[in-house]
């Protein structure tokens, strides 16, 4: 299994210098990287000048040797209500933002979009709203042949409760009803920590529909730590059974680390040894053999 980071955090790492933070990436032993368009102001999205920057950074990626193994997609904060809250108010905000950066996916080579869906209070505005959003962007996934990855996420602030958008099954309630290559999942096991589910048991439920990976660990709360980190006390997950389980469904894309890069003073010192800890975690995650 091919291994990736944000590349947010190698960014951070070393001062928001994208050439530096690409070329350590490879030579720390990554194949690829998370490219997190959704870090810019939203705002930006739709002018000329965000899609030539996004187009510069995807070549800096390339350059170095890295693919872009998937692109994550603005979202709404969990910790701020949109307008009334209703999918009206998202589709308004998020609808065209979303139709740019799918057309930006298919340009810079990325094959996965990964996404978190519209959630409101109601379970059924939550399901109403997100097929009417899925109904829409269909033809635009199709068109552009990139895959969107529902992600597992949790509900208001720091509640992490069931959003509707949450479950294993209820992600596959929408991938069921579209029957299309172009709908996926994407795992995070640590919003799954936080919303008591299984990561586990979610792979094994996503099966082959299982098209991206936010790997990390967490504390209960939304940590992003290095997955096997914490004790099983805090975090549940079995990491090395999560690796073979998801070679069991016969997972193509890449073991993708989704992890903070903490308040480490900005040393290239530093940003070096944090990449290739990084690195060697997620190899030896990724090589585990399947039972």
């Amino acid at each position: 299994m091919k291994i990736s980071i944000g590349f947010e955090t190698a960014k951070m790492l070393f001062r928001n210098n994208i050439e530096c933070a690409a070329n350590e990436i490879k030579r720390a032993g990554f194949d690829g990287v998370d490219l997190e368009i959704c870090e810019t102001p939203l705002e930006q999205v739709l002018t000329n000048h965000w899609t030539e920057e996004m187009k510069r950074q995807a070549n800096v990626i390339r350059n170095a040797g890295l693919e872009i193994a998937q692109c994550h997609l603005h979202y709404q904060p969990s910790h701020e209500l949109l307008a009334d809250g209703s999918y009206a108010a998202f589709e308004e905000a998020f609808l065209p933002v979303w139709i740019k950066e799918i057309q930006l996916c298919s340009e810079i080579g990325c094959p996965v979009a990964v996404v978190h869906m519209f959630f409101s209070d109601d379970p059924r505005k939550t399901l109403n709203g997100n097929m009417i959003l899925l109904e829409k962007l269909l033809p635009i996934l199709k068109k552009y042949k990139v895959t969107l990855a529902i992600e597992n996420i949790y509900g208001w602030g720091e509640e992490y409760g069931d959003c509707g958008v949450t479950t294993a099954e209820q992600i596959m309630q929408y991938i069921e009803a579209f029957n299309s290559e172009y709908i996926g999942a994407c795992l995070d096991p640590g919003h799954a920590v936080c919303t008591d589910n299984d990561a586990v048991q979610m792979v094994k439920r996503f099966g082959k529909y299982l098209k991206a990976t936010h790997i990390n660990s967490s504390s209960g709360r939304d940590t992003h730590l290095f997955p096997g980190t914490l004790p099983s006390w805090i975090d549940p997950t079995d990491f090395a059974d999560l690796s073979r389980v998801l070679k069991e469904i016969g997972y193509t894309g890449t073991y993708n680390l989704e992890v903070s890069s903490g308040s480490y003073p900005n040393t290239p010192k530093i940003g070096k040894a944090y990449l290739e800890f990084a690195a060697q975690i997620a190899k030896s995650y990724a090589e585990i053999e399947k039972v």
